[in-house]
């Protein structure tokens, strides 16, 4: 009967119930797993915790006719939810692609506010962003270890596609990615995207819409063997100009 609830997750369960009576929660609460239930469950107030908790060992009063109904009421409600690909909620990530384009100056000035006015937060978004500064400043041994190195040990595939603007492969920028540790491939019927997309949970790595991966980097260990798929992921990120930093920092962590 409640069999909807496997659709949702924890976030949209509990924006599903959290309007409903104390009892119509505990009921809802009551058909899942324990850690679904705990993790729901703390989201709501001390009061209404208190007054679920109560209930939950009411539920036996609780006639079919009125359980059923109450599961066909809930599962009307869950199409009107949003997705959990649909929204963002911001962050340091959100912050650093903004700052990515803007011009120099005035994201070095955002970017200086921020330090001063939530230092923690700085550092969460210099994981994203890559200044100029940055580069200027990096260590020459590992300047000269990672940029100016062509024999490091790593392999580059680059996949360009048509994607959702219509690209062509006319339009594919051949000065761009020129090392020669880089290969090309051009995927006329964009089945990559598609492909690491649906493959997302047993990579670790989930696209934005959970339909089609694109703009993103995936970085795996040295020992990395794909097979049905491939295993060991460092780390991946997307979208990829704001995640510069990040794949910098995760690319010298694998070499140090």
């Amino acid at each position: 009967m409640f069999g909807c609830f496997d659709d949702l997750n924890n976030e949209q369960l509990f924006y599903l119930i959290r309007t409903e009576s104390p009892k119509v929660i505990a009921l809802s609460l009551d058909q899942l797993v324990e850690s679904r239930k705990m993790d729901i469950l703390k989201r709501f107030n001390g009061d209404v915790k208190h007054n679920v908790i109560i209930e939950l060992a009411n539920l036996t009063d609780i006639p079919l006719e009125g359980i059923v109904n109450i599961a066909q009421e809930l599962k009307k409600k869950g199409p009107f939810l949003p997705g959990p690909k649909e929204f963002t909620r911001g962050g340091a990530k959100s912050i650093a692609s903004l700052l990515n384009q803007m011009g120099l100056e005035e994201s070095e000035q955002y970017l200086y506010q921020i330090s001063q006015d939530d230092p923690e937060l700085y550092t969460e978004v210099k994981k994203y962003f890559l200044s100029f500064d940055d580069l200027l400043e990096m260590p020459s041994h590992l300047m000269t270890k990672f940029w100016k190195n062509p024999d490091i040990d790593v392999a580059v595939y680059t996949i360009w596609f048509r994607g959702y603007r219509g690209g062509s492969r006319e339009a594919w920028p051949q000065d761009l990615l020129t090392d020669k540790r880089v290969t090309h491939y051009w995927d006329d019927q964009d089945i990559i995207g598609t492909w690491f997309a649906n493959q997302g949970k047993n990579i670790g790595f989930e696209a934005r819409d959970g339909i089609f991966l694109w703009d993103a980097f995936l970085l795996f260990s040295r020992d990395s063997i794909w097979e049905e798929y491939p295993d060991n992921l460092n780390t991946g990120s997307s979208p990829v100009m704001s995640s510069i930093k990040l794949l910098q920092e995760s690319l010298l962590g694998m070499y140090q």
